[in-house]
């Protein structure tokens, strides 16, 4: 198993973990956003030897570097490779596309993504799987309450807390944070004050929190940077009442907890989507589970967030039923990383039994 992102690298650890139970030998590099501790050799040494090799697909070709490379090798070895794609498109990453038609197996997150998937790739030995993303089982249990979250950001009854997600760049990031705080200072007069912006700082953001102060200096707008060491994002969500945020997995888990969410996004930001999985359009926006703001003015989005914030609202009642049409709540956990196994069981079987999986 080996992967680069965080998200990657979560659903890696699971699936270690689910084929040891099964007493199949992993071995696993993990490098959780940041550098692989062991040496491209040893590496290397690893991927030769395992009967598949499972991998995560970086969203840039400067982060997929080794996971590129560990494809490239297994390819010139004729043994099989598996791909991880975790979340809405990302096995349409313009970087693996040479990689995916020498692959042997494709998981995606649901068989509507295996559909486009399949209709995408050429190549007639991938088998594409959707055996769905092991982390978002979680999203229908929250590890704290509601009141727990508003209670340790002070978040007062009645008042109104709108959670903005930061990702990896500066650019985007500072962006999209302006042009929520704007979009909230044109609500005015007491609906205007009972909004609390917090800025969750991503921790792969290479910018310290600290980088982004002149973000809270407004008096018209409350505005708060969160780090994870303060309190991590998927917290500061279930005590949520409305994500602004740009194709991030935060939205996805917000679906899971009925929270109204908006997908904002810059000219920036949808330059950057569409270098990262080859379109500009985001998936739940398509499926009807978030509202979609591009390109547009402050006014057009303050008139968005009004209406995700208003009880009873039309649009916002009908997003959250959508929501659980789409998301259904989940009853057990687990399911994900067994149909995983079982395809890369299926994958690699030998008349001996003996699999080895890296």
């Amino acid at each position: 198993l080996l992967g680069h992102m965080v998200a990657s690298c979560q659903a890696f650890s699971r699936l270690e973990k689910e084929l040891q139970r099964r007493n199949i030998d992993v071995v696993s590099y993990l490098a959780d956003g940041k550098s692989y501790k062991m040496s491209p050799e040893r590496i290397a040494y690893d991927v030769c030897v395992a009967d598949i090799v499972v991998l995560g697909m970086a969203n840039s070709p400067d982060l997929a570097k080794e996971e590129l490379a560990v494809a490239e090798l297994r390819a010139s070895l004729k043994k099989p490779v598996a791909f991880y794609a975790d979340t809405y498109d990302s096995w349409a990453r313009p970087h693996f596309r040479d990689a995916m038609e020498k692959a042997s197996v494709l998981f995606v997150i649901n068989e509507a993504e295996a559909e486009k998937a399949r209709g995408f790739f050429k190549n007639p030995n991938l088998k594409i799987v959707a055996p769905g993303n092991p982390m978002w089982e979680d999203f229908c249990f929250p590890a704290v309450s509601r009141e727990e979250v508003r209670a340790k950001l002070r978040i007062a009854d009645g008042e109104r807390l709108i959670l903005c997600p930061f990702g990896k760049s500066f650019v985007v990031n500072t962006l999209h944070a302006g042009g929520i705080i704007q979009a909230v200072s044109l609500l005015g007069g007491k609906y205007g004050e009972m909004c609390k912006i917090v800025l969750a700082h991503h921790p792969g953001d290479k910018n310290l929190p600290e980088a982004y102060e002149d973000l809270t200096v407004s008096k018209k707008v409350s505005v708060r940077i969160v780090a994870k060491v303060e309190m991590p994002t998927s917290q500061i969500l279930a005590g949520s009442d409305l994500v602004v945020e740009s194709a991030s997995t935060i939205g996805i888990e917000a679906a899971h907890l009925r929270i109204p969410i908006i997908n904002y996004f810059t000219e920036v930001a949808l330059a950057r989507l569409e270098k990262q999985i080859g379109t500009r359009e985001w998936e739940p926006c398509k499926l009807g589970v978030s509202r979609l703001v591009a390109n547009s003015s402050p006014e057009i989005l303050s008139d968005e967030i009004y209406s995700m914030l208003k009880e009873n609202d039309f649009i916002r009642e009908k997003l959250l039923k959508r929501q659980a049409v789409v998301y259904p709540a989940s009853k057990a956990k687990g399911a994900a990383v067994s149909a995983m196994a079982d395809a890369l069981v299926a994958a690699v079987a030998k008349a001996s039994g003996s699999v080895s999986i890296g």
